[in-house]
């Protein structure tokens, strides 16, 4: 995996502003799939209370206490 900085992450139509990303280079498996860039961490779903309606087919996003707080930048490679 790469790690690499983005600027903005939209996500259920909340906004996450400049974060640090993971992405894979992997070349055969899942994490090698067309169209796959990487996982979101738990560094980003802690900002949510989530709801996962199966019979539904939906998931359901609301910002908890920590959604305002600044991502940590570990040093990139």
């Amino acid at each position: 995996m790469d790690v690499d900085i983005i600027q903005s992450l939209t996500l259920g139509g909340f906004e996450l502003g400049e974060m640090p990303v993971a992405l894979s280079n992997a070349e055969k498996g899942v994490l090698s799939w067309e169209g796959y860039l990487g996982l979101i961490g738990l560094e980003y779903i802690n900002k949510f209370n989530v709801i996962i309606d199966y019979h539904r087919k939906k998931l359901f996003l609301k910002p908890n206490n920590s959604f305002s707080e600044d991502f940590l930048f570990h040093e990139l490679e």
